[in-house]
């Protein structure tokens, strides 16, 4: 199952998409996760690396059998919010992804300036698009101008993320397109 998140003039990016919901139902007093987002869980909160490589044969079946994947020139991971974790769930899902289709994961190339509060822990749409503006940088404006994105990412809650490092970049035409995929969504959009 794939999700499609949105499409032009709607948001910054030409096509975005969660690989599968992150919970399979949501009623009552408990949830329960899907089998990507119980795997995304061991490896974002239980540490567990093994979980990488199904989620990323999964993801790299998935961006291989887009029409645009052989334009892509590279994948840029988001930058992490928690710069605690010794290793970072989107970098090694990045760095798997690179093993299973051949283009380079770029981890330096967009990079966040500022730090704020854990999104997680913002409920407001605005006050998540506020504390994400400017947070985000490009190092080198000239690396992938012309060139199409893929931007990972872990979660997608309310594009919030997304939508800023995609701004950012395509801001001073720094990358011709940016191509997006999470891992998981959320069933509520907030």
């Amino acid at each position: 199952m794939q999700l499609w998140l949105g499409k032009q003039p709607e948001e910054p990016w030409r096509g975005a998409w969660a690989l599968d919901w992150h919970t399979v139902d949501h009623e009552g007093p408990g949830y329960r996760r899907s089998e990507l987002g119980e795997l995304l869980y061991a490896l974002k909160y239980d540490g567990n690396r093994s979980a990488a490589a199904p989620i990323a044969e999964r993801l790299a079946a998935f961006v291989t059998s887009l029409g645009v994947f052989p334009s892509l020139t590279a994948i840029i991971p988001v930058p992490p919010s928690d710069r605690t974790r010794a290793e970072q769930p989107v970098d090694i899902l990045a760095r798997e992804l690179e093993a299973l289709t051949g283009r380079p994961a770029d981890r330096e190339w967009l990079v966040r300036v500022r730090a704020g509060a854990p999104l997680k822990d913002i409920e407001s749409p605005e006050e998540r698009e506020e504390a994400l503006r400017g947070a985000f940088a490009v190092t080198d404006l000239d690396r992938y101008r012309g060139k199409r994105l893929l931007l990972l990412d872990d979660i997608f809650r309310s594009g919030a993320t997304l939508r800023e490092c995609t701004r950012t970049m395509l801001k001073d035409d720094a990358c011709s397109a940016v191509y997006a995929v999470t891992i998981t969504r959320t069933r509520v959009r907030r």
